[in-house]
C-alpha cells in the first residue's frame, strides 16, 4: 500500500483539476448507494455543482445526498483541526447525516426524531452475525470505549505509517457499525469516520463501490462473528489498492491541457501489445518485444518512445543492461 501510494503521488494525480472534488463525489455517491440511493455520480455533480436534480430520481435520494455533502464538507474542517473523536463530534456529524430524512420514533420514553443525531432510544437486533449490538442502556460506555481506543490509536500510530493508519481507520469503520449508536444512517456515519481518519492523515480517503456491497456485508459479518478484524481489513485495502491502481491506469490514458481540460489518450493496437510485454516482467530486449508483437525493432522503438512521452513506461538501469518497465 506504501508504494501504490507513493506511486499514485508521484504521477500527480491528486493535482489534476478538481481530483479531488470528483473523488468526494465519488465517496459520498457509493456510501449513499448503500443506504438504497439510485444517485450516481453524474446525478450528484450535476446536483453539487448546478443544484439541478436529474428527472426520475427521487426527492428522498437529492436530500440524502445533499446531506451527506454537507457533512463531508463540515468533517474536512474538523480533520484540519485533528479533532478528537468524542460523544459530541459524533453527535454533530450525524445530525448533518439525517438532517433532511430522518424518522420519528415513539419510544418508551417519549418520541424522538433520528434527525437531530441523538443517538437512539431503543435495543435494536442485529440484522447479521451472532454478535448482538448494545442496548441503549449501554450506547454511552460503548461510545466512550470506541473513541478512547481509537484516539488513543491516533496518537500511537504515526501519520507516516500508511497502512497501518489505512487500518485503523477500517477497524474504526468496522467498530462504529457493531456499535450502531444511531437509529438511522449508521452505515454512511461509519464511513464518514472512517474517511475522517485517513483525511486528517493526508491519506487517499477510500470507499467501497456498490457493487460490491455484499461482499462488504460478508467480510465485516466473518470479522465479526471470529472476532478478527483482519478479514475486514484485508477487504478494505484490496478494494482501495484496486482503486488506486484503477485511477492511475484512467490517468495515464488521459492528458490534462493549459486550461484543465481532459481528454483521454488512446494506444494503437500495437502500442497497447508492447505495453503488455513489458507488463510481463520479463525484461525482454526491444528485438524479442518486436518479434512477439510483429513489427521492426525501429518501430517499438518508436512505440516505447510515445510511451515514454506519456508516463507509462520508464527505462531503469543502465543505458547497456537496462530494461523497460511499466509504471501503470
Amino acid at each position: 500500500m506504501t508504494d501504490l501510494m507513493a506511486q499514485f503521488k508521484d504521477q500527480n494525480v491528486i493535482r489534476r483539476k478538481d481530483y479531488r472534488k470528483f473523488l468526494l463525489y465519488s465517496v459520498i455517491t457509493h456510501s449513499t448507494a448503500f443506504a438504497g440511493s439510485v444517485m450516481t455520480e453524474m446525478d450528484n455533480q450535476l446536483l453539487f455543482d448546478e443544484g439541478v436534480l436529474v428527472n426520475g430520481r427521487l426527492q428522498v435520494d437529492k436530500l440524502m445526498n445533499l446531506d451527506l455533502k454537507h457533512a463531508y464538507d463540515e468533517m474536512m474542517k474538523m480533520a484540519t483541526k485533528h479533532r478528537d473523536l468524542s460523544f459530541e463530534m459524533l453527535w454533530e456529524l450525524a445530525s448533518l447525516v439525517m438532517r433532511n430524512t430522518g424518522t420519528v420514533y415513539n419510544t418508551k420514553s417519549g418520541p424522538f426524531n433520528s434527525n437531530t443525531g441523538y443517538f437512539r432510544r431503543f435495543n435494536i437486533s442485529a440484522d447479521f452475525g451472532s454478535r448482538p449490538y448494545p442496548t441503549y442502556q449501554n450506547l454511552g460506555a460503548a461510545l466512550d470505549s470506541f473513541c478512547t481506543d481509537i484516539n488513543s490509536a491516533r496518537a500511537r500510530i504515526p501519520a507516516s505509517k500508511v497502512a497501518e493508519s489505512y487500518k485503523m481507520s477500517f477497524d474504526a469503520c468496522l467498530r462504529l457499525i457493531d456499535v450502531y449508536p444511531w437509529a438511522d444512517g449508521n452505515g454512511r456515519m461509519a464511513r464518514l469516520i472512517m474517511n475522517y481518519l485517513q483525511i486528517e492523515r493526508g491519506l487517499i480517503p477510500s470507499f467501497v463501490d456498490v457493487r460490491m456491497k455484499s461482499e462488504f456485508f460478508k467480510a465485516q459479518v466473518a470479522s465479526r462473528d471470529s472476532g478478527n478484524m483482519e478479514q475486514f481489513e484485508n477487504f478494505m485495502m484490496e478494494q482501495h489498492s484496486i482503486y488506486l491502481q484503477k485511477t492511475m491506469e484512467h490517468y495515464m490514458r488521459t492528458k490534462e491541457t493549459e486550461d484543465g481540460a481532459v481528454t483521454e489518450v488512446r494506444l494503437t493496437k500495437r502500442e497497447t501489445a508492447v505495453m503488455k510485454q513489458i507488463k510481463a516482467g520479463r525484461n525482454f530486449t526491444m528485438a524479442e518485444i518486436a518479434d512477439r508483437v510483429g513489427v521492426l525493432p525501429h518501430t517499438v522503438k518508436r512505440y516505447l518512445n510515445h510511451l515514454q512521452q506519456m508516463g507509462m513506461v520508464e527505462w531503469v538501469g543502465s543505458r547497456k543492461d537496462g530494461h523497460w518497465v511499466a509504471k501503470i
